[in-house]
């Protein structure tokens, strides 16, 4: 492999114009140049047969001529230079990789460097495919929108993409549109939630003491004593000093701003949950994807030796693992992960941190492949987040944990919740200390739920062959099938829910390009009624997406 090279993925959007005549660009060249700072992209090409212009898309929209032709949605990478001009094949073992990954790219060199156009849609497969490639994709954050006046406006559609430096969070987005009107739900990641007087049956008697006392008030920031006591007791060597209660969302924010700065290099399984790369990319980390491999049937696995190279080439300061893993229900062996914290361990250049979020450990079809939780093999530098929404069937209590035998980071963990929920809820906390001290209880009652669906699953997908390819998950309550189908997932996703009421997940919600799978989850114990209303009509679904190519 040739020497790696630092790549800048540049935020700014451009578009390629072509004008008919150079007097047609002439005519418009100076209305367009008096935006230009030394910030801007703005390159022409004069040749015999074509005038060409990029530039930044906000520049392109007041042209008017109907004989202008314009093509938006580029972004740009921008190989670091200077590079000398006798260096030879930058470009086209740039352009290899990228071929290799069929994403198409539209070249500019200047005196010092090059830079490689690629459009917007394939963006995240060329940022994989160069970073496993060797070389390193700096990411800047992009910059901040400029104040909108709003005033007059009757839209309610917000005036930027993102929400305060952050992308919308396209599952939850989907969520929120879906999953309080749609009868049938079938993509849900936990398992069918416990009612309170059927938890509060289980209570030992110190607990129902507790809760029968229970002071409204202000609870500990770092969460209960009793609680963090209970959570600690698992793992070797853990004490509830170690233990940090928060909601699950919030422990995934307070580890990444703690940790990360601008310019640090994260590895993360792909795709994952939104937030375990999006914090990052806010912060202006450069995030690299590990992303699995799909054989010629569609089944996907992740490669260890992947990650492995990964870390190697980019000496990251952090790495992210999730397993079991959302969406795929995948996990890897115990083997698997010693080489991954041994890895990190060995990182001489500078220190390389592992987050493990663990929120569905525990609901393996086989406990023979269970994890030994990361916290428990010893690395210093290695924080997990775990709790009650998905092993124990309680979603609603919006508990969860992160561990740390790091003193420093737990204190700054600590420091940063007082800007976010400060503390936990009184009764929540009293609700998870009775549901842990019924694991076992609680765990088998989860897994006869999720065996019980995933049989259903099973049938369903063995009559549906032609539509799914099907690979029923190792671990989780969720899977992630590949559709046949040429329609893609999101179109065929909202055609089920509107027409049928049953909601599945698309691709689309977790930054994937090719938007061909639904999540379909398996831990509600009406599964299987789901199931039999989706059986009647997805046929006659599909049908009516063909008539629409």
């Amino acid at each position: 492999m040739t020497t790696p090279l630092r790549l800048t993925l540049v935020h700014d959007p451009l578009c390629v114009i072509r004008y008919p005549t150079l007097q047609s660009y002439l005519k418009h060249a100076s209305g367009l140049l008096e935006h230009c700072t030394d910030q801007s992209f703005f390159s022409v090409t004069v040749t015999p047969t074509e005038t060409s212009a990029i530039m930044p898309a906000s520049f392109a929209n007041p042209i008017m001529d109907p004989t202008v032709q314009i093509e938006d949605g580029w972004m740009t990478i921008r190989v670091e230079g200077p590079l000398d001009f006798s260096l030879i094949g930058i470009l086209s073992k740039l352009a290899t990789t990228l071929a290799e990954a069929s994403v198409s790219i539209f070249v500019v060199s200047t005196f010092d460097t090059d830079y490689l156009l690629i459009k917007t849609e394939h963006l995240n497969t060329a940022k994989t495919a160069l970073a496993q490639a060797g070389h390193t994709i700096l990411d800047p954050s992009p910059p901040a929108p400029e104040a909108t006046n709003t005033t007059t406006s009757t839209s309610t559609t917000p005036p930027t993409p993102d929400v305060a430096g952050f992308s919308p969070f396209a599952l939850e987005r989907y969520f929120a549109k879906h999953e309080f009107s749609a009868p049938y739900l079938l993509c849900c990641s936990d398992v069918q939630p416990l009612t309170q007087s059927e938890l509060l049956a289980m209570a030992d008697d110190e607990c129902k003491e507790l809760w029968d006392t229970l002071s409204l008030g202000y609870t500990e920031s770092q969460g209960l004593p009793l609680l963090r006591q209970e959570i600690a007791k698992p793992h070797t060597e853990t004490t509830m000093d170690d233990v940090l209660v928060v909601a699950p969302e919030e422990g995934i924010y307070l580890f990444a701003r703690a940790l990360l700065k601008k310019g640090d290099v994260v590895v993360v399984p792909w795709p994952c949950y939104q937030s375990l790369s999006e914090i990052a990319e806010a912060i202006g980390c450069t995030v690299l994807r590990w992303v699995p491999k799909e054989d010629q049937h569609g089944a996907l696995s992740f490669d260890i030796a992947t990650l492995i190279e990964l870390i190697h080439h980019n000496h990251p300061t952090l790495v992210v693992l999730n397993f079991p893993h959302n969406p795929t229900g995948l996990t890897i062996t115990n083997e698997e992960m010693a080489t991954v914290v041994q890895t990190c361990q060995q990182q001489q250049e500078q220190e390389c941190w592992l987050f493990c979020d663990e929120m569905y450990r525990g609901l393996e079809q086989d406990p023979a492949t269970r994890l030994v939780s990361a916290i428990d093999f010893g690395y210093e530098r290695t924080a997990i987040l775990a709790g009650m929404s998905k092993l124990y069937g309680l979603p609603g209590l919006r508990i969860g944990w992160v561990i740390t035998k790091n003193t420093a980071l737990m204190q700054r963990m600590g420091h940063l919740r007082d800007y976010t929920t400060i503390c936990c809820s009184a009764p929540s906390e009293i609700l998870s200390l009775i549901g842990l001290r019924n694991h076992a209880a609680l765990t088998a009652r989860s897994m006869s739920i999720v065996n019980t669906g995933l049989m259903a699953v099973n049938a369903f997908m063995s009559e549906h062959q032609d539509l799914f390819a099907w690979h029923p998950p190792t671990a989780g309550s969720i899977s992630f099938p590949k559709l046949k189908i040429s329609a893609k997932a999101t179109v065929f996703c909202d055609a089920i829910v509107d027409k049928v009421g049953v909601m599945l997940l698309p691709s689309s919600v977790y930054g994937l390009d090719g938007d061909d799978r639904v999540r379909l989850g398996f831990g509600r114990s009406n599964c299987l009624e789901c199931l039999t209303v989706l059986r009647k009509e997805v046929r006659s679904v599909v049908e009516a997406l063909k008539k629409k190519e």
